[in-house]
């Protein structure tokens, strides 16, 4: 009878190594699958990291471009603006030009009626 429970004892402790070699051998295919999850993670983090700097750079230049858009603006309304002050200052010379030409025709005018009154001054001397 002690052989019998010494190789129930036995078969028992073979079962229980038995039981931790499986044990150990699913806690190396979970370390395993644990290293390649954390492996994964990293890969996830890294990715998450450049996709962020990437957005940050993105939204960097879209500021930039949103600046430059508003300078063309401004200066598209300066140059508008420049060009009403211009087109205000060529009707002043428009308006300057006609009145300088309407003077030269006065002026004329006057200078023939000047010589018609000269002529009859003329005629008036040389016939007393």
């Amino acid at each position: 009878r002690t052989e019998e429970s010494f190789k129930k004892i036995v078969d028992g402790i073979r079962r229980v190594s038995d039981s931790m070699l499986e044990m150990k051998s699913a806690m190396a295919e979970l370390s395993v699958g644990s290293n390649q999850i954390m492996k994964s993670l990293e890969i996830i983090v890294k990715t998450s990291a450049e996709v962020n700097s990437s957005s940050s750079e993105t939204n960097s230049k879209i500021k930039e471009i949103y600046e430059v858009f508003y300078d063309i603006e401004d200066i598209s309304n300066d140059t508008k603006n420049g060009i009403v002050e211009m087109e205000a200052g060529i009707n002043e010379l428009y308006k300057g030009m006609n009145e300088v030409t309407q003077v030269g025709i006065d002026n004329t005018n006057n200078m023939l009626k000047l010589e018609e009154i000269l002529e009859d001054f003329k005629s008036f001397n040389i016939k007393e």
